[in-house]
């Protein structure tokens, strides 16, 4: 009703608001079928053409009376609908968690490996939140996905870096040339959006100091000094008696585990590699890296609920993940376990800490 009105009275209205509404939608779409772009705000133009369409049905003017009431009886309803969504918005919106990426990726950056960012998202996210915080070690990703060269003047490619990204969009080309690179995800981090920042690193590389951890197993009989083990573990010394095997069996539903801590701090970087070979029948392997509040409480868990796992083949398979340690942390917690039926090995097991510059 409101449009008819507005195009009697005025086709020059008419059309601007149109153009406002329906043009900035179909522009939008338009757009996002070349390049990726859509997001919320891209409409918020729009409202105003929704707007000048609205409000000229109730104002009578020269048009019957009945139309007018319709037409003010939709605006009311049009208000009602509104406050619905409106506290839809406020009981049930989150933040998006730009300033975290943010604050992160800033953190990121001092641990001095390269960062990775997407333009026009998280490249100016950042930016915006943290404005100094790609001055230094921060390349882009091309605008279709191509990577850029971070090779040092003597050709030789980091050991790990950063990347700051959005789901979608040609993200998915520029990380299968990080794995064609010879690249791996050691640690995800999600936030709204979706937006991530994830650690990439080349295998068997040292990406900070050795922290004691008794990696070996060394101990006598059973015992493996620093390790919490299983009752249905075994240790086997293959060569020296100081370099041993730690075979975990378990039965389900339960799981069995074997855990070895170290102290740590906030702002710490960890990463952890170790080889694992599973002879299971069902389930899996599950390791996980987790930073510790001085209660015992846990603060973070690396990579995920799940943890990280290996293909049940039989073969050796090398495993690195992770972890950021946040406020508060006190203890970071090395934490493999077997989840399956059956024998799982683990050996090599080393813990790295990194700190920022």
């Amino acid at each position: 009703l409101g449009a008819g009105v507005l195009l009697r009275r005025s086709t020059t209205t008419f059309a601007v608001a149109l153009c406002l509404f329906a043009g900035t939608i179909a522009i939008a779409a338009a757009v996002s079928i070349v390049y990726p772009s859509f997001i919320y705000r891209t409409l918020l133009c729009a409202v105003l053409g929704w707007v000048v369409l609205l409000a000229p049905g109730p104002v009578r003017g020269s048009s019957p009376r009945w139309i007018a009431v319709l037409a003010g009886l939709g605006l009311i309803a049009t208000f009602i609908l509104s406050g619905f969504a409106d506290y839809a918005f406020y009981t049930g919106a989150y933040k998006q968690q730009f300033r975290l990426l943010a604050e992160d990726t800033a953190l990121a950056a001092t641990f001095g490996f390269p960062v990775l960012t997407y333009p026009s998202v998280t490249d100016t996210l950042v930016r915006v939140y943290r404005p100094h915080a790609l001055d230094h070690g921060h390349a882009s990703i091309g605008a279709l996905g191509q990577l850029p060269d971070l090779s040092s003047p003597g050709g030789q490619p980091p050991a790990a870096l950063w990347l700051a990204y959005p789901d979608g969009g040609y993200m998915q080309q520029a990380i299968a040339q990080l794995a064609d690179r010879g690249y791996r995800r050691i640690m995800q981090t999600p936030y709204t959006g979706p937006l991530y920042l994830d650690l990439w690193a080349l295998p068997n590389v040292r990406l900070g100091r050795d922290v004691k951890i008794n990696g070996r197993f060394a101990g006598s009989g059973r015992v493996a000094r620093g390790w919490a083990l299983p009752a249905r573990s075994l240790l086997i010394s293959v060569g020296r008696q100081a370099n041993r095997t730690l075979l975990v069996g378990n039965v389900p539903p339960g799981e069995d585990e074997a855990i070895t801590t170290a102290p740590a701090r906030a702002q710490q970087l960890f990463a952890l590699s170790f080889r694992a070979r599973d002879h299971l029948r069902s389930g899996m392997m599950r390791a996980f890296l987790i930073c510790m509040s001085p209660a015992g409480a846990f603060l973070d868990v690396d990579p995920n609920g799940a943890g990280a796992s290996i293909p049940n083949d039989g073969t050796w398979h090398q495993v690195m993940i992770a972890a950021l340690c946040p406020r508060d942390t006190a203890t970071i917690r090395v934490d493999l376990r077997n989840s399956g039926l059956g024998i799982l090995g683990l050996k090599d097991v080393r813990l790295q800490q990194r700190l920022p510059r």
